[in-house]
């Protein structure tokens, strides 16, 4: 009954009542966020007709992506207030609507308008700040909700709704009418300030209003309930072996696309980013069908290796023979937008498969992943045009691209990146198990759950067959074991209060007995018990 009422209470919405008709719609927040950074970082919605470069468009980078990288990696140091503000509807709208009045500063800022540059600054941070939670509310609901091969489907999905939105709205700001002329369209102002607000409507679908963090109900764990809940079990040294390597080889990245727009048109700029995304969706088509046909015999260690030596030598050639102009920025925009798309799947499958904090492992990865673009682009936008040895810049650039290779073969290397990702890359995956992806409000009992409402998922029958009998060893009630086994499958408080239709207090009280009765302390002794019970009987 609480299942149902909370549907019609969704369907009274009409973004409450999309997602009811497709439980994955709230997926596609990442594409709407997706598509804003887009038409941002072209310039065609915002800049005015007195542009003859792409200086504002790199100012606008800067201060926005420098405010966006401080804002993931102070998130994980906070981790339990960001959990808390995910379920408040409330808040995620407050941060979309910080990032549509950044928005709207930029474009007051602007010469036709207001003409008051330290506007474009502070509206360039709000669009940072702003669009950071929103990303971060993305990566939780991709790790903790969809499986490695959905993670990769929605992924693609949400480039192509990115590259669709971002051609219609061009459509309608190069016909639409202009407020001033000279300026931005009104159609372009609209999507450039309305944007980050509607992303952060529609992953904020389905959020339960939650009461603040109390005491723990038991003594003995530890000094707050978050962490006598679900410990945070601390990134593999592995991980921060990854993320040196993937903040080097962006920051060498970032450094060559910074160098490139800095010297192109806007128009120029414009049409590169409209070829870039064709190649975008072409790359994303490609990618899901490799996923439904080839997924399971993807060798991603030895891809990974390729993608590194592609990239120094693709480098080493720009420096040495000084490719450059329209068609060079194009080739590594396409390549580095993939990438960007390719690393997002990366952590969100690893959030899934290893039990982390999606707080925690965006915060610190897509955060470094930001500083690097950050320090990137200031280099080449600013930085390297401004040395007076000409023979500087090809030095700088072959030794960064020697440094890629020497972390794709020492640092983490392809053996390195199988031990971290093959376990959250394995699974089968096929096409028709998409429409079976998990209800917006919880389970049903059918479709791949069990009469209790809890998911099989890729864990498979003898998984769920230990759960069973460790709970019923451990004499948990009826209630106690539909906590114990989404506890089991690695979801959250949140989630599993949503899925059995009980508040976030319950789910927590539940929670606390079922440790006590295991005799565990945390959530990665819980499902090493599972594990043992599972080889113990196999």
């Amino acid at each position: 009954m609480a299942d149902t009422g909370r549907k019609e209470r969704q369907k009274q919405t009409f973004m409450g009542g999309l997602n009811v008709l497709w439980p994955g719609f709230r997926f596609l927040g990442l594409g709407v966020w997706t598509a804003w950074a887009i038409l941002a970082f072209s310039g065609t919605f915002w800049l005015s007709d007195s542009e003859i470069d792409g200086r504002h468009i790199s100012s606008l980078y800067l201060w926005s992506s420098s405010a966006f990288a401080l804002t993931m990696l102070l998130a994980p140091l906070f981790r339990q207030r960001v959990e808390y503000f995910f379920t408040r509807r409330n808040a995620l709208y407050l941060f979309g609507l910080l990032g549509s009045v950044g928005a709207a500063l930029i474009i007051l800022a602007g010469p036709y308008y207001l003409a008051v540059k330290p506007l474009f600054y502070v509206g360039a941070i709000f669009t940072g700040i702003g669009t950071a939670f929103v990303s971060l509310k993305c990566g939780q609901l991709y790790g903790e909700e969809l499986s490695p091969g959905r993670i990769i489907i929605y992924a693609m999905i949400s480039q192509l709704l990115a590259a669709a939105l971002f051609f219609i709205l061009l459509h309608a700001a190069e016909m639409g009418y202009a407020p001033i002329a000279g300026g931005p369209s009104l159609a372009g102002i609209l999507a450039f300030i309305g944007l980050p607000f509607l992303a952060a409507m529609i992953v904020a679908i389905n959020c339960e209003r939650a009461p603040k963090p109390v005491k723990p109900l038991r003594e003995g764990l530890t000094d707050s309930t978050e962490e006598a809940i679900e410990e945070a079990t601390p990134l593999p040294k592995s991980f921060w072996k990854f993320f040196t390597t993937i903040f080097l080889l962006t920051i060498t990245t970032s450094m060559v696309h910074g160098l490139s727009v800095h010297t192109l048109t806007p128009n120029e700029i414009l049409v590169g980013t409209n070829i870039a995304l064709f190649c975008r969706i072409a790359l994303a088509i490609v990618s899901i069908y490799l996923v439904v046909r080839l997924f399971k015999r993807i060798d991603f260690g030895k891809l990974y290796f390729l993608l590194m030596v592609i990239v120094a030598v693709v480098i080493t050639l720009y420096a040495l023979i000084q490719l450059n102009g329209l068609l060079f920025d194009i080739i590594v925009k396409s390549a580095f937008d993939f990438f960007t798309v390719i690393l997002w799947c990366l952590l969100a499958s690893v959030v899934y498969q290893k039990k982390l904090s999606p707080v925690v492992v965006f915060g610190f990865g897509y955060g470094i992943y930001m500083v690097g673009r950050t320090i990137g682009w200031t280099s080449g936008a600013w930085l390297l045009p401004q040395v007076s040895y000409p023979i500087a810049e090809p030095i700088i650039l072959v030794v960064l691209a020697l440094l890629i290779l020497i972390c794709a073969v020492v640092v983490f290397s392809e053996k390195d990146f199988d031990s971290l990702f093959s376990l959250a890359l394995g699974e089968n995956f096929t096409l028709e198990e998409l429409p079976r992806l998990h209800s917006a409000n919880g389970f049903n009992g059918g479709n791949g759950s069990d009469g209790n409402g809890v998911e099989q998922e890729d864990r498979g029958r003898p998984y769920m067959e230990a759960c069973k009998r460790v709970g019923s060893s451990a004499r948990l009630s009826a209630r106690e074991k539909d906590v114990f086994e989404l506890l089991a499958l690695g979801r959250g408080i949140e989630n599993i209060a949503q899925r059995l239709s009980i508040s976030l207090n319950t789910a927590r009280t539940h929670t606390h007995n079922i440790y006590a009765k295991l005799e565990v302390h945390s959530r990665s002794e819980l499902i090493a018990l599972v594990e043992s019970e599972k080889q113990n009987t196999s």
